[in-house]
């Protein structure tokens, strides 16, 4: 997913997803689409700062099965 970040510039958000959305994957769909459009965060605080002192790149990979 990429978003435009002022006139001409666009950033990578590095959220990719494979396949058509169908069921609960459309949920998540919408929630990244509002996750790198700028919605506020909804953690707190604390959670936060924790994810700031994550030093090293992070992949995380969720797999689900049509149910």
């Amino acid at each position: 997913m990429s978003i435009h970040a002022g006139v001409g510039a666009v950033k990578d958000s590095r959220i990719r997803f494979l396949g058509a959305p169908a069921g609960y994957e459309f949920i998540s769909l919408v929630q990244a689409l509002l996750l790198v459009g700028g919605s506020e965060s909804i953690l707190s605080s604390d959670n936060r700062a924790r994810v700031a002192a994550v030093a090293r790149p992070v992949t995380i990979q969720v797999f689900t099965t049509p149910g």
